[in-house]
C-alpha cells in the first residue's frame, strides 16, 4: 500500500476492508495461511446475501485479494484462495449533463437569442464603484 503512497483516507478504507475479512476468519476459527476458495466464496456470499452494493463487495475482495498477495511475497501464506475469484460486475456512474440543445430549450427567451448567436455570456465587465463587483455588460 505504502508503494502506491494512497492517501491516508485510501488508507484506512484499505485497513477496514481487510478488517472485514479478518472478522470473518478470526469468526469461523479459521487460519489465515490456510484457508481455501470455497471459503472466499462463502465469504462473498454472505456479503451478497446481506444486500451489500456491487463496488462495496468488488473493493473488499480486492482488498483482501491485494493483501494475500503481499502475505505470499513476504512468505507468510503459501496461496492466494482469492485468485480466480470473479470480482462482482461494477456498474460505471453516468455522467448527466445538458446538451447545448436541452440548454437552450430550458432557457428563457432573452437568454436563448444571447446564446443562440454565440455571444459569450460575458463580453466586457463593468465595474461598479457602488457595489464593487464586476458586472455583465447587456450592451456589449
Amino acid at each position: 500500500m505504502s508503494e502506491r503512497r494512497a492517501s491516508p483516507a485510501t488508507q484506512q478504507a484499505y485497513i477496514q476492508d481487510v478488517s472485514w475479512w479478518l472478522w470473518w476468519v478470526q469468526t469461523r476459527g479459521l487460519i489465515i495461511a490456510d484457508v481455501d476458495f470455497l471459503e472466499t466464496d462463502l465469504y462473498a456470499a454472505a456479503m451478497r446475501h446481506a444486500d451489500w452494493a456491487s463496488a462495496t463487495r468488488a473493493r473488499r475482495l480486492s482488498a483482501v485479494r491485494s493483501w494475500y498477495g503481499y502475505l505470499m511475497r513476504a512468505e507468510a501464506a503459501q496461496r492466494n484462495p482469492f485468485d480466480g475469484m470473479e470480482l462482482p460486475k461494477v456498474r460505471s456512474k453516468v455522467t448527466r449533463h445538458l446538451t447545448g440543445g436541452q440548454l437552450l430549450a430550458a432557457a428563457p427567451a432573452s437568454l436563448r437569442s444571447f446564446l443562440a448567436d454565440g455571444a459569450p455570456p460575458f463580453r466586457r465587465m463593468e465595474q461598479r464603484p457602488s457595489v464593487g463587483q464586476a458586472v455583465p455588460d447587456p450592451a456589449g
